[in-house]
């Protein structure tokens, strides 16, 4: 839903310098891998905020596996 946001932003002001930022963090988030990725996402949300539980377990809920799932 973001791509396809950021994608029609790009498409109507072609060469603005909002279509190269959007580039730039495409290029970016593309390029980190996604153990790096999902780290990231687990110190943030886990550690920083205290919104989900840093670390799955085998035993885990549907709420647990969000995160990692929407990482991948």
């Amino acid at each position: 839903i973001i791509g396809i946001a950021l994608g029609v932003v790009t498409g109507l002001r072609r060469g603005k310098p909002v279509d190269t930022g959007v580039l730039v963090l495409t290029l970016v988030v593309i390029s980190v891998p996604t153990f790096v990725t999902g780290l990231l996402v687990q110190l943030l949300l886990g550690v920083k905020w205290g919104w989900i539980k840093p670390a799955v377990s085998a035993e885990a809920t549907f709420g647990e596996l969000f995160v990692p799932g929407l990482v991948l």
